[in-house]
């Protein structure tokens, strides 16, 4: 007799787990060769702190260009023993997608829901785009997402038989996740809140000085973290805070929240998000609270302090949540809609969302393959920024200062100097950004602040896809560059630089070499 799970076939089940793993090393092997440009960052960052230089971009300049500081410790831990930051950053997102997958599924079976919900809401989880991309980054991205649905799975076993371990161990990957995303810091806040709140309200559970004391622990030592950072570079928030100007989206919040939630709900990456308040009933509330707060927190982060970014960067993080908070309200184990539904409508709605969630996630991951040689796509990939890296390598002095935008590849091959046109690896300019809430004033005062800096090189990146850009040359109206970069141009050729040289970067962009030719009288 065929060995059963709840009623349903244990082969079934088992097959359906199988099916997913395959899809998310299938999946995760398309974008085997991308690399975000961003997560160069991290990876110089990296090599500087295990070679002994400090968390430094530029030797001798103590900025925290990097928003993931416990991944960027781990990855030089991993360089110490001599294992190369991309590789380990690649493995290691793998093999935290692969725990992912069956964090969801031990999760959705913790709420009581059925087997094949929860090996569904694996296998969805296996097809989309976001978590295929960004186990491939080379970022921390994934890392935080299992940190989170962790926080999920063992919060739910404290509520159903508390204990001072699982206790613990929720709070440390809380803290964990505070130390790997500065955001990170809001969801043990949620955390204590809640436990506290339902202390009071049921009466019952365990006591207050442990419900407060060992977040109390946590929060003391992320204390001592954020006096070290205040000792080490001068500032209490990273230098990325300043660097996206965060003041200009205090006023904008309402926007950026609604167009947050837009963009996510259109992108294959969170599109269940949507299913999931359809199924909503007022009597699956209760049980669903803490997820909930999970995912309003970083969607309200999100409006305050950025944007969605390619393939829902900062969304992915809730997205394993609402899939498990999805597939509990359709299996039926916590009140909702599908309360009084049969066994075999159930399974054909999990069919459905299904190949619903992976038609989209097939056709996002498609169109990212056919333009990988596209912006934002050339970005992502940044296997052309690698080799404009090499180049400037090879052909310009090591000590030369060189200025661009993209802080990625090209600085991390190049093993230049720079200055940083957007700030995130540069004090100044990002104290600039952060002061200056007038856009164009704040690009002007950019420009006078990077050719102060008097670089050696200056590089720009038009594109003929960039339909608002400034026209670098008349005689080539379809190269056109950033508004900055246009204005850094301009006064760069006052002061003597002239472009020496064009390089084209994949289909629709070309990097462009400034350096200075003469002397002014």
């Amino acid at each position: 007799m065929p060995q059963k799970i709840d009623g349903y076939s244990l082969s079934r089940t088992s097959l359906w787990l199988g099916m997913a793993f395959t899809l998310l090393i299938l999946h995760q092997a398309v974008f085997i060769t991308w690399t975000s440009d961003d997560a160069y960052i991290s990876f110089r960052y990296a090599e500087h702190l295990s070679s002994g230089q400090g968390l430094t971009f530029n030797s001798g300049e103590k900025v925290e260009g990097y928003s993931n500081f416990l991944w960027v410790c781990l990855l030089a831990g991993f360089k110490i023993i001599g294992l190369s930051p991309l590789l380990m950053s690649k493995l290691l997102s793998f093999l935290f997608s692969v725990f992912l997958l069956v964090i969801v599924f031990r999760t959705v079976r913790l709420f009581k829901g059925s087997p094949p919900a929860a090996a569904t809401a694996a296998a969805v989880l296996a097809c989309s785009t976001s978590l295929a991309y960004y186990g491939m980054s080379g970022l921390e991205t994934v890392f935080y997402t299992l940190l989170l649905t962790l926080s999920l799975y063992l919060s739910q076993k404290c509520l159903m038989n508390f204990s001072l371990k699982t206790y613990v161990f929720l709070f440390t990957a809380l803290i964990m996740a505070a130390f790997t995303r500065p955001e990170g810091i809001l969801f043990p806040a949620v955390a204590v809140v809640y436990f506290f709140a339902r202390r009071i309200l049921e009466k019952e559970g365990s006591s207050f000085s442990i419900i407060i004391g060992v977040p109390l622990a946590g929060f003391l030592l992320y204390g001592g973290f954020l006096a070290l950072r205040l000792l080490y570079f001068g500032k209490l928030f990273p230098n990325t805070f300043y660097a996206k100007p965060a003041g200009t989206f205090v006023s904008y919040a309402g926007n950026a929240f609604l167009d947050n939630v837009i963009s996510g709900l259109l992108s294959g990456s969170f599109f269940l998000f949507a299913f999931f308040f359809l199924v909503l009933k007022k009597k699956a509330v209760v049980p669903c609270i803490f997820p909930l707060l999970l995912c309003a927190g970083q969607v309200l982060f999100l409006s305050y302090a950025g944007d969605w970014m390619a393939f829902g960067r900062f969304l992915l993080p809730i997205l394993p949540i609402t899939l498990i908070m999805t597939f509990i309200l359709a299996s039926g184990s916590v009140k909702g809609p599908f309360d009084h539904k049969g066994r075999s409508s159930r399974l054909i709605a999990y069919l459905v969302v299904f190949f619903l969630f992976a038609g989209i996630n097939i056709f996002q991951t498609a169109g990212a393959v056919r333009s990988r040689d596209v912006y934002p796509y050339l970005v992502m990939k940044s296997t052309r920024l690698r080799d404009l890296g090499m180049y400037l390598r090879n052909h310009y002095p090591k000590n030369t200062l060189l200025a661009l935008r993209r802080q990625g590849a090209v600085p991390y091959y190049s093993q230049m100097q720079t200055a940083d046109i957007l700030g995130l690896t540069d004090a100044g300019a990002a104290q600039i950004i952060y002061r200056e809430k007038d856009i164009i004033q704040r690009n002007k005062a950019l420009a006078d602040y990077i050719l102060g800096r008097k670089p050696g090189l200056i590089l720009l990146f038009s594109s003929s896809r960039l339909h608002t850009g400034q026209v670098l040359d008349k005689k080539r109206p379809s190269d056109r560059l950033y508004h900055i970069e246009f204005i850094i141009y301009q006064k760069a050729l006052l002061e003597g630089y002239q472009n020496v040289q064009s390089i084209p970067l994949g289909k629709t962009e070309k990097a462009h070499f400034l350096r200075r030719k003469r002397r002014l009288p």
